[in-house]
């Protein structure tokens, strides 16, 4: 298992490759960047993976989503990302959900979580995030791809978070980088 991860060892030690082995990250949204997420924390050792979306891949999917291919028109998301990590590393412990986010099932997907990465494609998805994610008392790292433009922050759980890039919840219907096509 030292082979697998000898080129980390230029940036982090034993001792915080074991760290990443034992800590649970959940992904929310497994399109464009939620995807290269998912196979870049399986590369790097992340030990659980909870992997959540409730969507399938289109055809328009195939030019932007680094997990959608042919013959994957029509897979759940979810179910692309776990097969893909299986192939990357099996000794990864993978909890799948194939649901979207929401005000119901936020407490249950994070859940023993130690961290969130939001790769949501929508502000008022965001807004639920954090209201679990500071009951789960978990930072989010949150990103947003629009086109070559990106943004990523991290929220920690008594920050306020969102409304200081998004205003109010709420307030209005906001839109994130990838709906109205720039960064912040």
């Amino acid at each position: 298992m030292k082979d697998r991860y000898l080129r980390n060892f230029n940036t982090i030690n034993l001792a915080e490759q074991k760290r990443l082995y034992d800590s649970k990250v959940c992904i929310i949204g497994l399109g464009g960047l939620g995807g290269g997420v998912a196979e870049m924390l399986a590369r790097t050792g992340v030990g659980s993976l909870v992997l959540v979306d409730g969507d399938f891949f289109k055809e328009s999917n195939l030019n932007r989503q680094i997990l959608c291919t042919e013959e994957l028109i029509g897979v759940s998301k979810a179910d692309a990302a776990e097969n893909r990590i299986k192939q990357i590393n099996s000794s990864i412990n993978i909890r799948k959900i194939n649901s979207f986010l929401n005000g119901e099932n936020g407490d249950h997907i994070l859940a023993e979580s130690d961290l969130v990465v939001d790769c949501l494609d929508s502000v008022e998805a965001r807004f639920i995030l954090q209201d679990a994610a500071k009951n789960a008392k978990i930072p989010i790292v949150s990103g947003a791809i629009a086109g070559t433009a990106g943004q990523v922050c991290t929220i920690f759980p008594d920050d306020p978070g969102f409304e200081k890039i998004y205003g109010k919840k709420g307030r209005k219907k906001a839109e994130g980088a990838e709906k109205n096509g720039h960064a912040f």
